[in-house]
């Protein structure tokens, strides 16, 4: 999966309405968009799963997927 963030996707656009994130959606944001900072870019879920102590990667596809719902990044499927 791809993962294209804010900037990217029209986040916080003028005049648009973004719903909030959770605590928990904007932890793994946070964690994604640090990991992109620092590497170039972004996480694998496994990544996400492991650096915030998930026990499956499906936990992690699940916050991915609500976060991507809000429009904050969005996911292209078949690119690692």
């Amino acid at each position: 999966m791809l993962f294209i963030y804010e900037g990217e996707v029209g986040h916080e656009q003028e005049g648009s309405y973004m719903l909030k994130l959770t605590a928990e959606q904007q932890r793994v944001y946070d964690f994604m968009q640090a990991f992109r900072k620092e590497n170039g870019f972004p996480p694998t879920v496994r990544e996400v799963a492991a650096a915030l102590g998930y026990k499956s990667p499906n936990n992690a596809r699940q916050h991915l997927l609500l976060i991507e719902q809000k429009r904050y990044i969005r996911i292209i499927p078949g690119i690692a």
